[in-house]
């Protein structure tokens, strides 16, 4: 009986605690409104690995960089945290009220998914300046030698 409640002992204190832990998943962009061309960063993040992560599609956007994976383990005090963050920075090709839908991830079965995003994607900056501001623009940047 003493051997039996020892590898009991061993086995909780040996497990990883994070099978109780309450799955996390959600989604987020850097800003709401951006123009046409203009860059912005969609992150994905979670408490807990992302080995079945399904991205959502990403029609109307173009992607400059990604995906970049982060992985961070932190134990404080006997108590292990994990974070996972998965990002992409887009760039919107069409103007108007676009919606990014849910990424997913499956975990022992089960399946989560983000809230849907919403981005307003307004004119180019530069698209929606006068003649005279753009000369102005590419003036200024021009060298002076």
């Amino acid at each position: 009986m003493k051997n039996t409640l020892q590898l009991f002992l061993i086995f909780v204190f040996c497990t990883n605690f994070s099978f109780a832990q309450k799955v996390k998943f959600e989604a987020s962009i850097d800003r709401a409104v951006v123009a046409v061309g203009e860059e912005f960063t969609i992150v994905f993040s979670s408490n807990t690995d992302l080995p079945s992560f399904q991205s959502p599609s990403l029609e109307g956007f173009r992607i400059v960089s990604g995906p970049n994976y982060q992985n961070s383990v932190e134990i404080i005090n006997g108590k292990t945290s994990v974070q996972t963050i998965l990002s992409y920075t887009l760039t919107a090709i069409r103007e108007g009220n676009l919606k990014i839908e849910p990424a997913s991830i499956t975990l022992k079965g089960k399946t989560y998914n983000t809230k849907p995003l919403a981005i307003t994607v307004t004119a180019s900056m530069i698209g929606s300046l006068s003649k005279e501001s753009k000369k102005k623009i590419v003036a200024e940047g021009k060298s002076r030698s």
